[in-house]
């Protein structure tokens, strides 16, 4: 996982512990004031703030739970993204590769083409030099 896919995992998990951690003490404080405000007994407010703080805790674990599942499918799906993206990355590289096989191939065919022309070139350059050498042995052999 590159630098910045972690930095951006890191702070989501962050954001959605610090959520899940907010809710916990909102409902906690919600409880609490609500259970001290009420014009109730003693007993009847011992047994609320039991209550509401047994619920306070139920919230927390399962906005903690919700937490972890989402931290889990970030994950995931980080995971799933990278593996997919090293896929394709790993199929555009093999696919240069044969590209350049076969550009090296072409090149060693026109390397080839281009050997074979010199030397036709240079069988017609020699037979050309020999025609002017013959023409100029008559030419001479004319003026003797």
């Amino acid at each position: 996982m590159n630098i910045i896919k972690r930095i951006q995992y890191k702070r989501k998990k962050d954001r959605v512990v610090k959520t899940a951690t907010r809710i916990g003490i909102g409902a906690a404080i919600g409880a609490a004031a609500g259970i001290l405000l009420a014009p109730k007994s003693g007993k009847e407010t011992r047994k609320d703030i039991a209550d509401k703080a047994k619920e306070a805790k139920d919230t927390v674990v399962d906005k903690s739970k919700e937490a972890s599942e989402q931290v889990k499918t970030v994950v995931k799906d980080s995971v799933e993204t990278l593996k997919e993206k090293k896929d394709q990355l790993k199929d555009k590289a093999e696919d240069k590769i044969e590209e350049i096989k076969e550009k090296k191939e072409d090149a060693k065919i026109i390397v080839e083409a281009a050997k074979e022309k010199k030397e036709e070139l240079e069988k017609e350059r020699e037979k050309e030099r020999e025609k002017e050498n013959k023409k100029e042995a008559e030419s001479k052999l004319r003026h003797n």
